[in-house]
């Protein structure tokens, strides 16, 4: 098609040879070609960049976005954010709807590739310019590129160290899309509640904290897709945590069951993680009000249930149940169990760089305890 149409002197044929050469861009994406998709893409800019025709200009808008796409596959985080500045250059004052959205896209990729660069001042700049430009729409597509500039937003600011001004960022995606019906602003509204927790148990202010993520429970506690399900687990686990922050253990308990009671059959991996949580967390507290066989009960389902999974993040919920077993067991008097549990946490986990905290904490407990024993004046 290229070859036999793709002359300059064939000008009624622009739009279909655009139209081939961005699809062979996507079809290379799809086989895994990047630096291919690149090449081509660049040459849709070659030919076509001064083109005037609507249907051409689509073209090239598609294949500044399909380069964007592959260099952020490779990595290539300056060449992104050329990429990206091209595209917005071109077409940023557009009124066409599909391609204010590859504008909103395109915004939204150099905030990837800047804070992959860690850049977080101009990672601010550019999410300000999505909801400067994009702010008072009413498509639902720029409404959730809005809100993930938002909440992207708050991320940055967290990074900086500026938490008064991320958490105030919280607050308005709350206040311009609590009420939205789509899902996937929906989605931002509850992520921006979650975090606006976090930063508050940050300052030390958990009563609040505790506040905020009931108003995620509350809105969001009967939906049934799983990223609304994950936000209001995250929500119960950080409560929980909050409340033993606060020393009311019993509540701590209760929270945790209701979080094992609510999503233990579930197969999301997020969700999985919220539970194995849960269960880590409800032996803290049970060992708090002193009660160690039933401690060393939950740490032994952590351990049953998630002893074969291959997330990290499962298998770090694994180690810290162990070593809390470890602690129950030490409390109890029963020095010989416990260092057989110390030891497995080292000779599980000792050769995974990730789960170092837990492997060190374990071999420190161990040698406390062994200096103990070998010291007679020591109980």
């Amino acid at each position: 098609m290229i070859s036999r149409f793709g002359a300059p002197s064939q000008k009624e044929m622009k739009e279909p040879v655009a139209q081939a050469l961005v699809k062979k861009a996507l079809t290379l994406g799809a086989l895994g070609r990047m630096e291919d998709v690149v090449e081509v893409c660049d040459e849709v800019g070659a030919r076509f960049g001064l083109a005037t025709e609507a249907k051409v200009k689509d073209q090239v808008a598609q294949a500044l976005v399909t380069k964007g796409m592959a260099l952020r596959s490779l990595g290539r985080w300056e060449e992104v954010i050329e990429a990206c500045d091209d595209m917005v250059s071109r077409f940023g004052e557009t009124n066409d709807a599909e391609l204010q959205e590859k504008v909103a896209w395109a915004l939204v990729s150099k905030e990837v590739a800047l804070r992959s660069l860690v850049r977080m001042e101009e990672v601010v700049e550019v999410c300000d310019e999505v909801i400067q430009r994009f702010g008072e729409t009413t498509e639902s597509a720029l409404q959730a590129h809005v809100a993930g500039a938002l909440f992207n937003k708050w991320v940055a600011l967290g990074a900086l160290g500026r938490m008064e001004e991320s958490m105030a960022v919280c607050d308005e995606v709350v206040t311009r899309f609590g009420e939205a019906t789509e899902l996937a602003v929906r989605e931002q509204v509850a992520r921006a509640l979650v975090e606006k927790g976090v930063i508050l148990g940050a300052l030390g202010k958990m009563e609040e904290e505790v506040g905020v993520y009931d108003e995620v429970i509350r809105r969001f506690e009967k939906e049934t897709v799983p990223v609304l399900q994950e936000q209001v687990a995250k929500a119960l686990v950080n409560k929980g945590v909050a409340l033993g922050g606060l020393d009311r253990s019993e509540e701590v308990i209760q929270i945790c069951d209701e979080v094992i009671r609510r999503f233990e059959k579930e197969t999301d991996p997020v969700l999985r993680e919220q539970v194995a949580k849960a269960l880590v967390n409800k032996g803290v507290g049970l060992g708090i009000l002193g009660r160690m066989e039933e401690t060393m009960k939950v740490c032994d389902e952590v351990v049953s249930r998630f002893q074969e999974a291959k997330e990290l993040e499962l298998r770090e919920q694994v180690a810290r149940a162990l070593v809390n077993k470890g602690v129950a067991l030490e409390s109890l008097g029963r020095r010989e169990e416990t260092i057989a549990v110390y030891d497995e946490v080292v000779t599980r986990f000792k050769g995974e760089p990730a789960l170092h905290e837990q492997v060190d904490r374990a071999a420190a407990l161990r040698e406390a305890l062994q200096g103990a024993k070998d010291d007679p004046k020591k109980p």
